[in-house]
């Protein structure tokens, strides 16, 4: 049945096609019966679709984005006019209906961040918007979560069929499997949450720790939802390493882009490219790790952002060292080239060590910090990791997958970091200062 709807919406193009893209990502969310459309596999295929030609990428990124986001937000409405008279003829004929009533509670509570990572994960990406509707949670926090998750989830699967292309299959067949493996971690995440909780509150108060009193997990767990989209940078990884092989010699999109920088070089880029790119080298890196692991360590008595600091720059750089000598893919013609390099290309290793640094960073100086302040924080480092990145491409040295490659590891590593961070007791994270 998968191969013929696939065979299908290969066979289009234009503007059918880009309906297709938007359709069934749309109507897998916007009922309770969404298992019946497959949506994933429609923005993965219209990533193909654009590999070949057959539509424009940005047009498949916008009509997968769209067909998500307006898909939850049907599916919240329906959920909050019909939801539970469409459960109790369906599956509240099987199950209890005080277990959906939990949900809806915690959803109404505490479900942003349900709404995010449900995006990623088959089964709560058909159920989660309608529930959110029958709890009763605010439009404008659904919304919110809403837009967040449909953006990266929709231009992200487009991509990876984008460079997955021929190879789609494999990827969708990994893509199903990191959505159950992300659902597995989870519900594991919020059980040994509950019971961690648990024995905290029952240790505080005398209590025996698993009375029905015990107290209930507030949100996800933090090493859940890292573990989520560490997985979705792995898929990311993989459909540019399936690319890659097949375009050792960077034709395709990498010759495209590296005609686009050559065009466009002049005076005035040449000279800030080079020092941005200086940024990203140990040189800075270095440095700024030691001095920050110091503040966190020493002065904040808190070792745990600074361990977490030193294992985000020491194990991105064992990581992409290993994958470039793995794959050894040749970098750009020696002609090209505004600086030295030399080595293996993919991945490149200024990206991977910035996204890695540079994230942790952001990470552990805004936990306390107001809102305003986290959003400039992230912004600046969200630009100067981009900015390490371009000028990589535009010194002649990397490849834009080599780049991308980069991000999607260093995100990963940096991500595993922080699982490893939220799996410690907090009394040893939250020391005072």
């Amino acid at each position: 049945m998968i191969e013929r709807i696939a065979d299908q919406i290969l066979s289009l193009q234009g503007w059918p096609a880009l309906l297709i893209i938007f359709i069934l990502p749309a109507l897998e969310a916007s009922v309770f019966f969404g298992f019946l459309f497959p949506g994933e596999i429609a923005v993965i295929l219209g990533g193909v679709l654009a590999s070949e030609n057959r539509v424009s990428l940005w047009e498949a990124i916008v009509a997968a984005v769209l067909g998500a986001i307006i898909g939850d937000a049907v599916g919240y409405f329906v959920g909050r006019r019909f939801g539970r008279r469409i459960l109790e003829r369906t599956v509240g004929r099987f199950i209890k209906l005080e277990r959906t009533k939990k949900a809806e509670e915690f959803l109404r509570e505490r479900g942003g961040p349900a709404i995010f990572f449900g995006r990623f994960t088959a089964a709560l990406r058909v159920l989660i918007p309608g529930l959110a509707g029958m709890s009763g949670m605010r439009y404008l926090t659904f919304s919110l979560y809403n837009i967040a998750g449909g953006i990266i989830w929709g231009a992200g699967f487009v991509l990876v069929g984008y460079f997955a292309a021929a190879s789609w299959r494999q990827v969708h067949r990994f893509a199903g499997l990191a959505s159950l493996v992300g659902l597995a971690v989870l519900l594991i995440g919020i059980v040994v949450f509950r019971w961690v909780r648990a024995r905290r509150r029952a240790r505080a108060t005398g209590a025996q720790p698993f009375q029905p009193t015990a107290a209930r997990a507030s949100s996800p767990p933090r090493s859940a939802i890292f573990a989520l989209l560490a997985i979705l940078c792995g898929a990311i990884f993989v459909s540019l390493l399936v690319y890659v092989l097949a375009h050792p010699d960077g034709s395709g999109l990498d010759a495209d882009v590296m005609d686009w920088t050559l065009a466009h070089r002049n005076d005035f880029l040449t000279p800030s490219m080079k020092l941005i790119t200086w940024l990203g080298s140990s040189f800075v890196l270095v440095p700024m790790v030691l001095v920050a692991s110091h503040d966190f360590w020493v002065r904040r008595s808190n070792w745990g952002p600074a361990a977490s600091l030193v294992a985000s720059w020491a194990g991105s750089i064992l990581l992409y060292s290993s994958l470039k000598n793995l794959i050894g893919r040749p970098r750009p013609p020696i002609s090209v080239m505004l600086v030295k390099a030399s080595g293996p290309a993919f991945p490149a290793g200024h990206a991977t060590v910035a996204m890695a640094v540079f994230g942790a960073l952001a990470f552990f100086l805004t936990r306390d910090s107001s809102r305003r302040v986290r959003a400039s924080i992230w912004a600046t480092f969200c630009l100067l990791i981009l900015l390490i990145g371009a000028s990589r491409v535009y010194l002649g040295v990397h490849w834009l997958t080599d780049v991308l490659g980069a991000y999607a590891v260093g995100a990963a590593w940096l991500l595993l970091v922080l699982v490893a961070g939220a799996l410690r007791p907090r009394e040893e994270v939250s020391q005072p200062r």
